[in-house]
């Protein structure tokens, strides 16, 4: 057990913690992957048709679990070193007398880490902001930290990708679900057995988190219907 800091010194480092996951983010899997001759070229030309689909399921698999990784290690490392969190903690604060939608602060370091991760692989510093489309490692952290928004997310795209086969309404419309649900679960108080407590900042996350993903549905011409392989 790391001896407990103070709650101002977690908050210095929680700065650092978030900037490196973005860093880490952004590291090109894919291309340094070609570059030391781990896949064959030809597999990541990007095409017009489909863009952002330019490597095998190892990429999508390690684009889902980098930033998962690092959300799970500052939950573990700030919770080490945050007062009161040895171990049994309730998950809420001394606020939780008046409110069970208060998360703690190793929990809140952890989902904003996996943000700044998800960010990193959408707009990527080193390639003029342009990355992947980050909806791998969203659906990895939402699982792992919001199941019931991400039940109602995938729910709310199937449904919707059913009755349209299409996947950019279907996209928005998981969207929105998984936002309706994170509102009502912060209005009604709602505890959930796993995952994070629903809230406010579990809603703002989560609002951040699709917000973040959108602009890559909007604009990109995989999502669009002319391109949607379903509908050969």
């Amino acid at each position: 057990m790391i001896a407990a800091v103070s709650v101002e010194t977690i908050a210095i480092l929680s700065g650092p913690m978030v900037g490196l996951s973005y860093f880490v983010g952004a590291i090109p899997w894919r291309a340094a992957a070609s570059r030391f001759g781990m896949v064959n070229d030809d597999d990541l030309v990007e095409t017009q048709d489909r863009p952002d689909r330019r490597g095998d399921e190892l990429f999508v698999i390690i684009e889902a679990v980098v930033p998962l990784m690092l959300a799970v290690a500052a939950w573990n490392f700030i919770g080490e070193i945050a007062p009161g969190a040895d171990g049994g903690f309730n998950p809420s604060s001394t606020f939780g007398a008046l409110s069970n939608q208060v998360i703690p602060v190793w929990q809140s370091v952890a989902l904003w880490t996996g943000a700044a991760a998800v960010l990193g692989q959408i707009a990527p510093i080193w390639n003029r902001l342009r990355g992947g489309t980050g909806i791998p490692a969203v659906m990895a952290l939402t699982l792992a930290f919001a199941p019931w928004i991400f039940a109602a997310t995938v729910l709310g795209f199937l449904a919707a990708f059913l009755m349209g086969r299409n996947r950019q309404p279907a996209v928005i419309i998981g969207f929105f679900c998984g936002l309706t649900v994170a509102w009502l679960g912060w209005v009604t108080g709602l505890n959930p057995a796993w995952g994070v407590n629903l809230g406010p900042e579990l809603a703002l996350w989560t609002a951040v988190m699709m917000a973040m993903l959108s602009p890559r549905i909007l604009l990109g011409l995989d999502y669009f219907d002319a391109t949607d392989p379903t509908r050969g």
